[in-house]
């Protein structure tokens, strides 16, 4: 494998019709959608009478 003679429209045209990259976006954005998520329950178990937070992400 020579990087010299590497075709960069063949790599960009399999990396933009692939159907896997619009997967991988998805498990991505839910990942970190999760992770935030968990992060201001734990704000809420940790600090229940203090709101502050919460108003402050907005």
């Amino acid at each position: 494998f020579d990087l010299a003679h590497l075709d960069l429209t063949h790599c960009t045209d399999t990396m933009f019709n692939r159907q896997g990259w619009f997967l991988l976006i998805i498990y991505l954005l839910t990942l970190l959608l999760t992770l935030w998520s968990a992060e201001l329950d734990d704000m809420l178990m940790l600090y229940p009478h203090d709101k502050s937070f919460t108003k402050n992400r907005e």
